[in-house]
């Protein structure tokens, strides 16, 4: 079998790229993406100044509920509409590389995004999906690309009732089901992220008996614009072992565009969509937001969430009516209606976070998280 090449292009300011047609945006959130919330208690415990400003709120609410706050019951959504998604990934597409753009958005199990663009680019705009799927012992993230339109909702509603009540034994016809759409990408996202605190062992265990059971209908996998350069080359190096194409997914979450981009001639999704199915080498460009320090970027999402958005519907333009708690009646609702008004603590901890982004701080933490990013390549 003939070894794939994929060949990364790191891009710089104002660089154009020649001898393709289109830059292909895979893997963008929307406000459509219900973002769990767990992880805070993992990420506070080992952070004794966030500890420190939350320490009363918690324990009033352990007060008044009988119980800890669990933050697994909690959620946020991306700060940005479908439409204003798909005009940051273009604009980048058009303005930095200098191509026609396509853009593939794939919120967590909902494909209401790309389902509201259709006619706004017909042939580019594809109904996908980030697809959870549970996997003992944790789950992962397949990249569901281009379901044909009429199908979209009856397929989605089988996805999400895996999702649900998931059965291992029935993953294979399932992926058969999607394979069998001829123009639909399936790409395992991120797989060597560990997003659960399973070990790096048992992480590489899932993986492989996941591809074991249902590789042969995956597609490609995915290097990840939202990951560290040194998981990336892990995954690079098991595609190659393993013969798997590569494409670049964006993992857009905030404001901030896609930090790699597909490269291809293909005029249409659909034809991206076989060249990658037919094993045809590839090439990424990496755009040079990509370049900065990891964590300077997680806070750009940070910085993006709490922002107020005038471009959303009314009800979702304040940072805190896209904040969700579900509380004891098991309804999720947002944090402007779980309080009176906002806490001291909370308005502090939004002071100090917002004032991080101003310029001079900016260039401060840019020094000070400065590291492997750039060994890129």
């Amino acid at each position: 079998m003939r070894q794939r090449r994929t060949v990364f292009r790191n891009v710089r300011a104002e660089e154009v790229i020649h001898n393709f047609q289109y830059g292909v945006s895979l893997h963008g959130h929307t406000r459509f993406s219900r973002e769990n919330l767990g992880f805070i208690e993992r990420f506070m415990e080992g952070n004794p100044v966030l500890m420190a400003l939350t320490r009363d709120l918690l324990r009033r609410y352990r007060e008044a509920h009988g119980k800890k706050l669990d933050f697994s019951r909690a959620y946020w959504t991306a700060p940005i509409s479908a439409h204003q998604a798909y005009r940051i990934e273009k604009k980048q597409i058009e303005g930095v590389l200098g191509l026609a753009g396509m853009v593939s958005l794939t919120d967590h199990d909902d494909i209401e995004a790309g389902m509201s663009l259709q006619g706004v680019d017909p042939g580019r705009i594809p109904v996908s999906v980030e697809w959870t799927v549970p996997f003992a012992p944790a789950y992962l993230h397949v990249g569901v690309h281009n379901l044909p339109v009429t199908e979209g909702r009856a397929a989605m509603s089988m996805l999400a009732a895996y999702t649900a009540a998931p059965q291992e034994e029935k993953l294979p016809s399932i992926f058969a089901y999607l394979d069998g759409f001829p123009e639909t990408l399936l790409v395992l996202n991120h797989p060597l992220w560990e997003m659960e605190p399973i070990g790096e062992r048992e992480l590489w265990n899932m993986v492989r008996t996941f591809l074991a059971r249902c590789g042969r209908w995956i597609h490609a996998f995915e290097v990840n614009g939202m990951r560290p350069w040194a998981e990336n080359r892990r995954v690079i190096e098991m595609a190659r072992n393993l013969n798997y194409p590569l494409v670049s997914g964006g993992d857009r979450h905030g404001s901030e565009p896609n930090a790699m981009v597909n490269l291809t001639r293909a005029a249409t999704f659909a034809d991206f969509t076989r060249e990658v199915r037919e094993g045809a080498d590839a090439e990424i460009a990496i755009l040079p937001q990509y370049r900065e320090p990891f964590n300077l970027r997680i806070l750009q999402v940070v910085w993006d969430v709490l922002r107020n958005e005038r471009g959303l519907a009314e009800g979702e333009r304040h940072w805190s009516e896209r904040v969700f708690f579900e509380l004891t009646d098991g309804v999720p609702k947002p944090l402007s209606q779980c309080w009176k008004d906002e806490p001291t603590e909370v308005r502090l901890m939004m002071s100090v976070t917002r004032a991080l982004e101003a310029p001079p701080l900016r260039a401060a933490l840019r020094m000070a998280m400065a590291g492997e990013e750039s060994e890129v390549l």
